[in-house]
């Protein structure tokens, strides 16, 4: 009897070398720690958007859902002839443009599912600071827009609100002020 449980613990503990062995031999996948967003004053659009599109591809977690179109639509491409979130993010809500779309998607995700997806999304103002919202925001207003974004009195500019009452029933965080190089600069 002593015999046969030797024979099973040998055999147990045989399989666990070996699958240990195994399993050290795959390669391990490094991530990296996340760096904290800092927006200084002087913060260009061309620097927002980077920065929107590092959360977006690191530590929002955005691409999980939003790099395939099966879970949740698409953002990045052509999402079913609509064209890319850019163009497509002031046209899917009535009255809204495209930055108050964005921000209660990120706010408030179930307020507006997209036909045909489960609403699924976190609440992304819980997981993100308010730079790396308005950073996400600008990159994805960025995606698929050609040419220089127009500001007036329809589209608020430098990726703010004009006023509290562009976003119904929210005080919104600020953005950090973005300005073009040269502008404002002594010589």
């Amino acid at each position: 009897m002593w015999a046969t449980n030797l024979k099973i613990v040998g055999v147990v503990l045989g399989t666990l070398a070996l699958y240990t062995l195994i399993a050290n031999e795959i390669p391990q996948v490094q991530s990296e720690v996340p760096q904290t967003l800092t927006l200084g004053a002087n913060v260009t659009p061309e620097q927002l958007v980077a920065a929107g599109e590092k959360v977006f591809n690191g530590i929002g977690g955005c691409t999980t859902c939003h790099g395939l179109g099966t879970r949740a639509p698409n953002l990045l491409t052509d999402e079913k002839g609509t064209g890319q979130i850019g163009v497509r993010c002031g046209k899917r809500e009535p009255g809204k443009s495209c930055k108050q779309y964005l921000f209660e998607s990120l706010d408030n995700p179930t307020a507006y599912v997209v036909p045909g997806y489960q609403p699924i999304m976190p609440v992304m103002t819980k997981q993100l600071s308010p730079e790396q919202v308005w950073a996400v925001i600008a990159f994805l207003e960025s995606q698929g827009r050609s040419g220089r974004r127009e500001c007036g009195r329809r589209e608020p500019c430098r990726g703010q609100y004009r006023s509290q009452g562009d976003h119904p029933g929210r005080r919104l965080p600020r953005v950090p002020q973005a300005r073009r190089p040269g502008a404002g600069d002594r010589a």
